[in-house]
């Protein structure tokens, strides 16, 4: 409670902090922050897309389909 709040940021600043924050939401800086996450969700991801063709049984492509979609969501969670 004893805080006190921050001055306001100059236009041409708050410009500035906003343009860093979104060179650094791009897919290719988390990319470079996150090489193994990245490789291993697109490895899931091609999976997932091969299980979707394949003329395995439909109960069967269905379980691992999801299975694969959950992993790459955990992937990305952390």
């Amino acid at each position: 409670m004893g805080r006190r709040a921050p001055d306001p940021l100059s236009l041409a600043a708050a410009k500035a902090r906003l343009r860093r924050a979104a060179r650094e939401a791009s897919p290719q800086d988390w990319i470079r922050r996150h090489p193994g996450r990245a490789a291993a969700t697109a490895l899931l991801a091609g999976l997932l897309t091969g299980v979707a063709t394949t003329s395995a049984p439909d109960k069967a492509r269905r379980t691992l389909a999801v299975r694969l979609a959950r992993a790459i969501g955990d992937l990305l969670s952390d």
